[in-house]
């Protein structure tokens, strides 16, 4: 790729781009305030964040807000239970397209380029409703997101959720277990050549061998609640939401370099066809990070 690139471009030049964009960063690092980078601090040291749209204080909370809002009057019933009804990707851009252009917000894309420390791809943005049917399957399973390798999901609780309700679960990058048989197990797990990032998928019972469960980490928290997350970089799931207890309701944007390592699954996070819907709508930086990467 490099040979690629000094074949369209001089040495010099591509010197002159690389210091341009290192430096492009370092003044958006610097410029960030102290909140925001106590969020960048904590995603390089743990793996994940946990604050709110309160805190965050985004210019365009109230335009998320409201679009949830009449996400929420939406229910289906399932066996005598009432759950939120999920809400399409198309629904997303044609129905509730302040969903989408949250996950663009300025600020938001500042914390994200910084802890990468290179421009994001924003993949897009899905809904998810968890059924508390008390299963243990697919996400609710241990495992790394596998389109780049380094990537931010942000999670917003639209519902309140509790220990019981489904709450995302990881484990602290900082925690690494110390027997040497284990911390090998552990290590070629995130050997890429080894093990299929995406579908590798770890049972509580082999988890619980490299890492005791007093390690696992519960994202509880209220309605508003926002987790910032490296799910290439810290194991994760779904913990399994208890029968009984109501679903749980949250928004996942999706961030990556504009080189992910999966492009083709990556692209397929959200359809070009239906961020064309929105194209007018993009501010410059905005398409670059929507677009013009694909």
């Amino acid at each position: 790729m490099l040979q690629k690139i000094h074949t369209i471009f001089p040495k010099s030049s591509v010197e002159r781009v690389y210091a341009a964009i290192l430096s492009r960063r370092r003044r958006e690092v610097n410029s960030l305030s102290e909140k925001d980078s106590q969020i960048v601090d904590t995603l390089r040291h743990e793996g994940t964040c946990i604050t709110s749209l309160n805190d965050l204080s985004f210019p365009a909370n109230s335009r998320l807000l409201d679009a949830t809002n009449r996400i929420l009057t939406k229910t289906k019933s399932e066996n005598g239970k009432t759950f939120p009804l999920r809400v399409g990707k198309r629904q997303i851009v044609t129905e509730y397209p302040e969903i989408f252009l949250w996950g663009l917000e300025e600020r938001l894309l500042c914390i994200i380029e910084s802890y990468f420390g290179y421009p994001a791809a924003f993949l897009g943005v899905s809904h998810r409703v968890e059924v508390p049917d008390g299963q243990q399957t697919g996400t609710r399973l241990w495992h790394l997101d596998g389109e780049d390798h380094c990537m931010i999901r942000v999670i917003v609780y639209l519902t309140d959720v509790g220990i019981e309700g489904g709450p995302f679960e990881y484990i602290p990058r900082s925690i690494r277990p110390t027997q040497a048989p284990l911390h090998r197990l552990y290590c070629q797990i995130f050997d890429q050549e080894k093990f299929d990032r995406i579908y590798r998928k770890i049972s509580d019972a082999d988890m619980q061998n490299m890492v005791p469960s007093k390690y696992w980490i519960p994202c509880t928290g209220v309605q508003g609640t926002v987790v910032f997350t490296d799910t290439a970089n810290v194991f994760h799931r779904g913990k399994v939401p208890q029968p009984n207890h109501p679903a749980r309701s949250a928004l996942f944007f999706t961030y990556t370099s504009r080189h992910p390592k999966r492009l083709k699954l990556s692209k397929q996070v959200f359809p070009e066809e239906l961020l064309l819907l929105m194209a007018d709508r993009f501010t410059q930086r905005q398409r670059e990070c929507v677009l013009d990467w694909r």
